[in-house]
């Protein structure tokens, strides 16, 4: 058999703090619902080895999938500020979902008033949650969002 193809079980690279491919998340890096994406570590990763089960789909696709489950699960409020947070992730990229993100966002939708903010979200905490909860509804697996297999 090895004559006529090469045999590949799996695939295993080291983790690497040094930014050489895509970060690559594990069981490990979810703490209470969250992912510290700063902690995550890289892996030097041919894309090749990656395949989904579905086609994949733009942060445009996303966003708007996931505009329908965030109307049934948020206030109104709440639901205009994550609209705003989903035009960035489109226009941007996924990095705009990054904790440290969240008060700049504030920031500028809120004219640089976070006390405007959390009248209108609730308490640092709860706007916290907003923000981190809503992430899911992007990636969460369906037969509209693919989950990578390794």
């Amino acid at each position: 058999m090895g004559a006529v193809a090469s045999i590949n079980y799996g695939y295993t690279e080291s983790a690497t703090n040094e930014p050489i491919g895509p970060r690559f998340l594990r069981i490990t890096d979810i703490q209470d619902d969250r992912v510290d994406w700063e902690s995550v570590s890289y892996c030097k990763i041919d894309l090749a080895y990656v395949a989904y089960a579905l086609p994949t789909m733009t942060r445009a696709e996303r966003a708007t999938t996931a505009k329908a489950e965030i109307s049934t699960h948020f206030t109104t409020k709440q639901q205009v500020f994550l609209d705003f947070v989903l035009s960035h992730y489109v226009n941007v990229g996924v990095e705009e979902l990054a904790p440290e993100k969240l008060t700049p966002l504030l920031r500028l939708k809120y004219k640089n008033s976070i006390p405007d903010a959390v009248s209108e979200l609730g308490d640092t905490k709860q706007i916290r949650g907003v923000f981190t909860r809503f992430q899911r509804f992007l990636y969460q697996g369906s037969a509209q969002n693919p989950q990578p297999r390794l």
